[in-house]
């Protein structure tokens, strides 16, 4: 019967810790002499391991490497930005409808409410989503140029 061995990965899982196994498995390890080996020898090694001592270098290796990592400055977005195509778009929709207003009242005046609810929260729903996207983009590209230039803004 050609049985294939337990994983590596599992055979050092029992032997760092203890983890249960299914019926196969475990069966497999008492009866396969390599596997038990296997777990031995790793058990023999993380327990060397555990008894190095800590490594020392005869230098700073933070100082080493915190300065290859560039320096990103933290700054606070100004958001006002954003409201001021509200501020656009707003009043001028405000506008078109006062002055459009019996022809929208008769463009609407034949469907139920519910509909002209649904088609006004999806269309709202959608810019938003757009406007997010929008800005996130942005703010993405902006962040990108900020860490390859640092010096250009």
């Amino acid at each position: 019967m050609n049985q294939l061995h337990l994983s590596d990965q599992t055979l050092q899982l029992l032997a760092s810790q203890s983890v249960q196994l299914l019926p196969e498995e475990e069966a497999h390890l008492k009866s396969c002499a390599q596997c038990a080996a296997q777990v031995t020898a790793y058990t023999t090694l993380f327990g060397e391991l555990k008894l190095l001592p800590e490594p020392h270098f005869s230098f700073d290796v933070e100082a080493l490497v915190m300065e290859k990592i560039p320096v990103v400055k933290e700054h606070r977005t100004d958001k006002w930005w954003l409201w001021l195509p509200l501020l656009v778009i707003a009043p001028a929709g405000a506008t078109m409808g006062y002055v459009f207003r019996s022809q929208l009242n008769e463009l609407f005046s034949g469907l139920p409410g519910l509909e002209m609810a649904l088609g006004i929260t999806a269309s709202v729903c959608l810019l938003m989503l757009g406007a997010y996207d929008l800005v996130r983009n942005y703010n993405q590209r902006l962040k990108n140029i900020e860490n390859n230039f640092p010096s250009a803004t």
